[in-house]
């Protein structure tokens, strides 16, 4: 198509044309709820026919307009139930990544969605399973994420901090790459974000930094304070993130114990056992 004349309907545009068409079709079962029961087969068929790969591949011929489709579609995929872990690997192993790198999806110039459904995608690799670590580290997102902490808008500075904690989900593989770039010390901010879901992620975020380990300790020691005043936010979970993260706190090693006794952590978690109205 590409080596037909412009003039006479060929060439890149229509190569593009073409392409964006068809990754629309294939998008048209994960948007609309009346395909819910034929989800997971359809889902099946696309994992067998190796359409990540395929998705990837067809990047280079799609504007920069229309790339948002193709990772659109990808990122759908690999949050599908069943079928997540195989297209995960598609993914990794078809050098997507790399393609989030070389088409700059997490510059702050690209539209909002764009650069969610990027966070978004790589926070599931995490999430799934340790294995993806090694090449989330490699592909160097560091320091994209460190500039979209602090993002004008709330979604955003949201999934960064849900990317945080899924990268310390599974062991304490990127606790020292986090602190190197300022990662934690930035999460440990998000605990007093103006907006909920910001501030829910990031005592996700930290609660985390401390499970696998002590090696943060220090570093969450200016935490634990912003932790016992939200065990009264008004959000449901965000008082449950913070109350685990408290507890995280004291699980390897008890050198925060004194600051937890100091900033009344103790007092307030019984508090929150006696008269939260959240269910159990």
């Amino acid at each position: 198509m590409q080596e037909w004349p412009t003039y006479s309907g060929g060439g890149v545009p229509a190569s593009c044309m073409i392409t964006t068409h068809v990754l629309r079709i294939f998008n048209i079962p994960l948007n609309f709820t009346n395909f819910e029961r034929e989800i997971e087969v359809i889902a099946n068929e696309m994992a067998k026919a190796d359409i990540v790969h395929l998705t990837l591949n067809s990047l280079r011929y799609l504007n920069n307009e229309n790339i948002p489709i193709a990772f659109s579609l990808i990122s759908k995929l690999v949050f599908t139930a069943e079928s997540s872990k195989n297209f995960a690997n598609q993914f990794v192993q078809g050098g997507g990544l790399a393609s989030i790198a070389k088409y700059k999806l997490m510059s702050t110039e690209n539209h909002v969605d764009l650069i969610v459904d990027a966070l978004s995608l790589i926070s599931q690799l995490a999430r799934i399973h340790k294995d993806f670590y090694e090449p989330i580290h490699n592909s160097n997102i560091y320091n994209d994420l460190k500039v979209l902490i602090q993002h004008q808008d709330p979604n955003i500075r949201a999934k960064v901090c849900n990317l945080i904690g899924n990268l310390c989900r599974h062991t304490g593989f990127f606790y020292e790459k986090l602190l190197k770039f300022g990662l934690i010390s930035a999460a440990i901010e998000c605990c007093r974000d103006p907006d909920r879901n910001t501030r829910k992620f990031a005592c996700f975020a930290v609660g985390n930094a401390g499970f696998h380990n002590e090696v943060l300790y220090e570093h969450l020691r200016p935490c634990v304070i912003l932790l016992v005043e939200l065990l009264r936010d008004q959000e449901e979970k965000t008082r449950a993130n913070a109350a685990g993260a408290l507890g995280n706190f004291v699980r390897n090693s008890n050198t925060l114990c004194k600051d937890l006794i100091k900033h009344g952590a103790l007092k307030m978690l019984l508090e929150v056992v006696q008269n939260d109205k959240g269910p159990g």
